[in-house]
């Protein structure tokens, strides 16, 4: 039986269980199903989330390398289910009063409301005796939160063990992982089970404080709210006038859950300082609060509104994702709210003044390439670099090639690139390659190769999770305000953090890397991404470029747009402007505003949308600024280098009859926008070099050779596990990574395990060769 075939039956075989169970629930509870709506979400989330989370995209969310990080998301899993356990109670209980079915429940009705009324007193006899717990729903909550649990744990434990196979050298521990996996899988259990009985206790205490006739301050003022409500109140109250018991449990439940979500911002805060101070102890990846960690957080959180607020808004027949959207939208309109990045103003004077013509800009140019490329002598050679998108993958592909192509082919080969043209992951790639810089010889040295790829790799995915779990989220559910009291933080500005935290230059901005560039101590950085409201290229560079008058609305660039007002940007804030993934990371504007009489103030995207390769800027700026002064710059040759982070390929599926109807209409936008990429955009650029080539190639008294070169991840489609310790479960754990052609398929996400790390650097050794014998005539 073939490998594919196993997974579709294993597949087909988790479908029908999940299906019998969802075909149970709705014919047990056919008649009210639509009040069951947020509890029978929350559980076919729970349940299937780790099921499709197989895709690129969704894969890395479940891996990680410490026990602590795993008991987080463990104990988180069981919270969530927790709160889905809270609200179906709640509905069970008050619901047949509140929407006037109590002599027409379905069948299993009953049963169910006896099974999440059972309580347990503890220590019975003393004074211990409020302690109450209940069993069936917090033995419900557990059996929700396992499917995540075992996931994590199977995921971790294969990662672990299949990336030291990858790895020749055994960097990683060799110590067993399931050592620390079975303790953090202990630990996180026993911190949720610990949660589940504080919530318990919670409750406990919470009746007992109000069981007696006389009504506390705080319960007079919450019956009164109640009251306004007039009929709308039924459900809410007993007949005695006070809060029934499923909704008492719920008010312990976010009391519990209020003390973890504010203590886990804390703690993230205490993390990130310890690690941009230096303490942390591991010389290797930091420990990070995970991105389920967050995921489950607001997975608990959204189920606990919506299922208040259909509890409340369903006696109204009002719709509740309708009522939300409004209000966020009015909240959006009255509180002016958006996404920014920031502008520095600069303190001092700049010691090279940003030019103002055409000509001062030429100078400019040829000035840094001159100096960049004095060591050749007369005869000189210049290597441009296109650097593409890919999110974390491109970071770490981009950074291995150009450190490898240093190993293989000599400093004198870096020292030729004048030019650094990347996208989106390829610009923080780029970021930390510059920033590895030695400022006296004009590259990286070697013994700093480790940190820049482990800089490049670092995981970005957990801070964007904290940005939404912590300001994104009261955007979206229209509560702007509370996220004011961050001021402009979000999930991009999260990230940005990670990145300046890794950062050999902590207070790197584009002013600095003028000064290097200008001095040939760097190759020109040029950050693409795109200008939303108009839909013009957005160059991010320490240079001004020149537009002639016909290309005048072709792009924008920093310097034009911001520099001349002596204002500068960090050089994390300009990679993640570049690197604005769709929905990952938020589209942004500038703030301070700028200019308001001209506009100059834009929403930033990523730069895929136009170019996912850098490729048109760099041979935009190759024709109208270095061959038009080869003469000059001494230039016999120009090696365009070409760094892709996936495979060219033909598409999966060419037939013109696949996913129609509602499918395509819903996933063809943005289907589009990933296709283009790697058919209309590669051919363009093809294109645009092939006429750069016949122009320059055939030009009377210039004759300049253009070489065009790519390199491209190996199809790693061969690792070899035969002969090694359960190699036949690491044979299908390495199913997870390969696409429909067999061929390896890399994350779409900004978090790479520890065996796509060592991947990268197993297809960089595939493929070197070929690459060191393409460019071994480089400078000839």
């Amino acid at each position: 039986m073939t490998t594919n075939l196993q997974k579709k039956i294993r597949a087909t075989i988790r479908v029908v269980l999940i299906l019998g169970i969802a075909i149970l629930i709705i014919w047990l509870f056919r008649q009210y199903i639509y009040y069951l709506r947020i509890p029978i979400l929350g559980i076919l989330f729970l349940v299937l989330l780790p099921i499709i989370s197989g895709s690129p995209i969704l894969r890395n969310l479940f891996i990680f390398r410490y026990k602590w990080q795993l008991a987080l998301v463990i104990a988180t899993a069981l919270i969530a289910g927790l709160a889905i356990a809270n609200i179906f109670e709640t509905i069970i209980s008050d619901g047949p009063t509140r929407f006037n079915f109590d002599s027409t429940k379905p069948q299993g009705w009953e049963f169910a409301q006896k099974l999440f009324s059972q309580k347990i007193q503890l220590f019975p006899g003393n004074k211990w005796t409020l302690i109450k717990i209940e069993p069936f729903k917090d033995l419900f909550a557990l059996l929700l939160g396992s499917l995540i649990s075992i996931t994590a744990f199977r995921r971790s434990k294969k990662d672990s063990e299949l990336s030291r196979y990858v790895n020749d050298e055994h960097n990683q521990t060799t110590s067993n992982p399931s050592r620390w996996l079975w303790s953090g899988l202990s630990i996180g259990f026993l911190l949720g089970s610990v949660f589940i009985f504080v919530a318990d206790i919670s409750t406990s205490l919470l009746n007992h404080f109000l069981e007696d006739d006389k009504f506390s301050p705080i319960e007079i003022q919450t019956i009164k709210f109640i009251k306004l409500l007039k009929d709308g109140a039924i459900g809410y109250l007993k007949d005695d006038g006070k809060l029934t018991a499923s909704h008492l449990s719920n008010v312990g439940f976010v009391l519990v859950i209020l003390f973890l979500y504010v203590g886990s911002y804390y703690i993230s805060k205490y993390i990130w300082k310890r690690s941009k101070s230096g303490q942390t102890r591991r010389e290797k990846e930091p420990f990070y609060i995970p991105a389920l960690f967050y995921l489950m957080l607001i997975t608990t959180g959204i189920i606990l509104l919506f299922g208040f607020l259909t509890f409340l808004l369903d006696y109204y027949l009002i719709p509740v994702l309708f009522a939300v959207l409004v209000f966020s939208v009015l909240m959006y309109r009255i509180w002016k709210v958006d996404h920014y990045y920031e502008l520095k103003k600069l303190d001092s004077p700049r010691k090279s003044q940003i030019p103002s013509n055409k000509e001062e800009v030429i100078q400019d140019f040829k000035q840094a390439l001159k100096n960049r490329l004095e060591h050749q002598g007369e005869n000189r050679t210049l290597v441009v670099v296109c650097a593409s998108g890919g999110g974390i993958q491109a970071a770490g592909w981009t950074v291995q090639v150009l450190t490898g192509l240093q190993q293989e082919l000599g400093v004198d080969f870096v020292q030729a690139i004048g030019l650094i043209s990347s996208v989106s992951g390829g610009s923080v790639g780029s970021m930390y390659y510059l920033d590895g810089f030695n400022q006296e010889y004009g590259y990286p040295e070697e013994e700093g190769f480790k940190k820049i790829f482990n800089s490049a790799t670092a995981n970005g995915l957990e801070s964007t999770g904290w940005g939404l779990a912590y300001q994104d989220l009261w955007r979206f559910i229209g509560l702007p305000w509370i996220s004011k009291i961050w001021g402009r933080e979000d999930r991009g500005t999260a990230i940005e953090g990670l990145w300046q935290r890794n950062l050999k230059n902590p207070k790197l901005g584009l002013n600095t890397w003028r000064d290097q560039a200008l001095a040939g101590k760097i190759p020109i950085p040029v950050f693409n991404a795109t200008l939303v409201n108009n839909g013009y290229r957005f160059l991010l560079s320490p240079m001004t470029f020149v537009k002639a008058s016909h290309q005048a609305k072709k792009y924008r660039d920093f310097n034009s747009l911001y520099g001349k007002y002596n204002y500068d940007i960090h050089v994390e804030t300009a990679a993640r402007l570049s690197a604005t993934f769709p929905y990952v990371t938020p589209i942004a504007r500038n703030y301070p505003p700028v200019d308001q009489e001209r506009n100059n103030n834009y929403h930033v995207a990523d730069g895929g949308y136009f170019d996912n390769f850098g490729v048109y800027t760099a041979v935009e700026w190759l024709d109208q600024v270095v061959l038009t002064n080869h003469k000059d710059l001494n230039l016999q040759k120009v090696v365009i280098l070409q760094i892709n982070a996936f495979r060219s390929s033909e598409p999966e599926n060419d037939n013109s009859s696949t996913k129609q109807g509602w499918l395509m209409s819903l996933a063809g936008p943005l289907l589009a926008v990933f296709k283009v990429r790697n058919s209309t955009q590669t051919d363009r650029n093809d294109l645009e070099i092939q006429a750069l080539q016949e122009k320059w190639e055939q030009k009377e008294n210039a004759k300049i050779k253009i070489e065009n070169v790519k390199i491209e991840p190996s199809a790693t489609n061969n690792i070899d596990f035969s002969g090694k310790k359960e190699s036949e479960s690491m044979q299908k754990y390495w199913q997870l990574f390969i696409n429909k052609q067999g061929e390896y398929a890399p994350p779409l996400s900004w978090k790479l395990s520890q065996f796509e790390k060592e991947v990268i650097k197993f297809m960089w050794n595939d493929i070197k060769d070929g690459v060191v014998k393409k460019l071994e005539n480089w400078n000839k």
